[in-house]
């Protein structure tokens, strides 16, 4: 002990006398010049490590679905195009996140504040693992996410009319999508889980109703390859509706021509 301090260190030399020697040198110039303070090597993450690390905790502990973690990696994917984001954060500058943002503007708004959370992610991380001292979106003048350029569009919902002219095209015209698409203007199902109907979830019944339960969806996996996920239990039941007036003979032969 010294000063106060266990210190643990090895002295080696070709006799017994010479390692000694060297211990007595060691101690002497602690004496003098006092202990000289560990310098930990700085954790050189970038934002890149930082936010894969953090996405891949969160869906390996459950906290997020495969669908949403292939999200988060293409949205890092697309943040680690830029020099900055690879570098260690530390040396990473004001000026480099605001270009950054700034030139994502031509993107949609939706992109754009995907792409604004995941970086200030990573300097909350940073923060809260005591990397940096300096967090440019906290504080008297943090960084705030800037608007896209892009006009959004307001998508507005189909009229009477124009659901009738759309039915009334699909049933007198050949098209492949044909019942994927009146099955969700009647619905309201989601795509994927139109495609990931069997026979088995459609009850037909006598006369012109019936009722679809919807039991799982396709969706992607940590891949991004399309997996079949299966909900915890019915999402929900579409029922009473008139499969002869709101699908043709062919939507209905489609689906009893799969139970064979």
């Amino acid at each position: 002990m010294i000063n106060g301090e266990n210190i643990r260190k090895q002295f080696v030399g070709k006799t017994r006398d010479e390692a000694y020697k060297k211990l007595v040198e060691f101690v002497n110039n602690i004496i003098e010049h006092g202990l000289k303070e560990k310098k930990s090597k700085p954790n050189e993450a970038s934002i890149v490590s930082l936010l894969k690390a953090h996405e891949e905790k969160r869906f390996k502990n459950g906290d997020i679905k495969s669908n949403s973690y292939v999200r988060l990696k293409q949205t890092i994917k697309t943040i680690s195009a830029y020099k900055f984001a690879n570098q260690p954060i530390q040396k990473v500058t004001r000026k480099q996140v605001e270009v950054f943002l700034q030139s994502e503007r031509v993107k949609a708004e939706e992109t754009l504040k995907k792409e604004f959370r995941e970086v200030k992610k990573a300097f909350n991380i940073a923060e809260k693992k005591k990397m940096i001292s300096d967090n440019y979106f906290t504080g008297e003048e943090p960084i705030v996410r800037p608007h896209s350029f892009k006009v959004e569009v307001k998508v507005d919902a189909l009229s009477r009319t124009e659901e009738f002219l759309l039915n009334q095209y699909l049933n007198t015209h050949i098209t492949k999508y044909k019942n994927i698409i009146l099955l969700a203007l009647y619905t309201g199902m989601r795509i994927g889980e139109i495609l990931a109907l069997t026979p088995n979830d459609i009850q037909w019944h006598e006369g012109e109703y019936g009722i679809i339960n919807v039991e799982r969806t396709i969706t992607q996996d940590k891949n991004g390859k399309n997996i079949i996920r299966r909900y915890n239990k019915n999402r929900m039941q579409y029922e009473n509706y008139s499969f002869n007036r709101v699908f043709t003979k062919g939507f209905r032969k489609f689906y009893k021509g799969k139970e064979r």
